[in-house]
C-alpha cells in the first residue's frame, strides 16, 4: 500500500513530538525538586525541548493536523477567584490533564463528577475561625476528600484555615494529608512536582 508523501511527513512529526514531549515531561519533574534553584543546564535543556515540541505543533497544525495530545487524567478545580483557576487550569493543561472546575466544593448528589478525577485543587478563601461559613465549608472538604488527594491553595491571610482542616480531617479518621500552597509565593515547579506525585500514587493504587 502506498503512503502519501504528506502522510509520512505527518507521522514522522507526530512520533518527534511524542519523543520530544516525554523528554520535556521528563525534564520538568527533573526541575521540580529544585524549586527555584533549576540548574542552568537543566533550565536550558527544558527550555529547548519545549522550542522543539512549540515547533513540531505549528508544523502539524500547518498541516491540518491537531497536535493536541489527549488528556489521560482530571483535576478537581474549586476556587471563588477566577483569575486563579484560570492560572491552575493552564498549569493542568500543560501537565496533561483536564479540569473539572468550580467556585464551590460540589454538593454530595454531584460525588459522581469525581469518578474520574485524580485530585481536587481547592483554593481557601478568608474567613475568620467564628464564622459559620467556614465550619460549613470544611465539613464539605473533610466529605471530598474521602473520594481525592487535596491540594489547598491559601493565602497567608486566611493561613489558619488549612490547618483546621487538617485538624478535622484526623478528627474524622481520614487519611488524607492535604498539601498546602500559598498563592503569595507560587512556584509552578513546586505545584508541578506535587500533582506529579499525588499522579505517581494513584497511579500505583488506581484512580477514584
Amino acid at each position: 500500500m502506498n503512503i502519501e508523501p504528506d502522510q509520512l511527513i505527518i507521522e514522522q512529526k507526530q512520533k518527534l513530538l511524542a519523543q520530544h514531549r516525554r523528554n520535556f515531561d521528563y525534564l520538568e519533574q527533573q526541575a521540580a525538586y529544585y524549586g527555584f534553584n533549576v540548574p542552568l543546564e537543566l533550565h536550558n535543556a527544558r527550555t529547548a525541548e519545549q522550542d522543539k515540541v512549540a515547533s513540531l505543533e505549528r508544523d502539524l497544525a500547518a498541516l491540518g493536523v491537531s497536535a493536541q495530545p489527549q488528556p489521560n487524567w482530571q483535576a478537581l478545580v474549586i476556587d471563588p477567584d477566577t483569575s486563579w483557576r484560570k492560572i491552575i487550569v493552564e498549569k493542568v493543561s500543560q501537565l496533561g490533564g483536564v479540569v473539572i472546575e468550580g467556585q464551590t466544593v460540589p454538593a454530595a448528589e454531584q460525588a459522581g463528577t469525581l469518578a474520574n478525577c485524580a485530585v481536587a485543587i481547592v483554593g481557601v478563601t478568608p474567613q475568620t475561625e467564628n464564622d459559620p461559613a467556614i465550619r460549613e465549608w470544611i465539613k464539605a472538604v473533610v466529605k471530598l476528600s474521602h473520594n481525592l488527594p487535596l491540594i489547598l491553595l491559601a493565602s497567608w491571610a486566611d493561613r489558619d484555615t488549612p490547618i483546621a482542616l487538617r485538624q478535622a480531617l484526623r478528627e474524622n479518621k481520614i487519611n488524607v494529608t492535604p498539601t498546602t500552597i500559598f498563592k503569595e509565593n507560587f512556584d509552578v515547579y513546586w505545584f508541578s512536582r506535587v500533582v506529579n506525585q499525588i499522579l505517581t500514587t494513584e497511579r500505583i493504587t488506581g484512580f477514584g
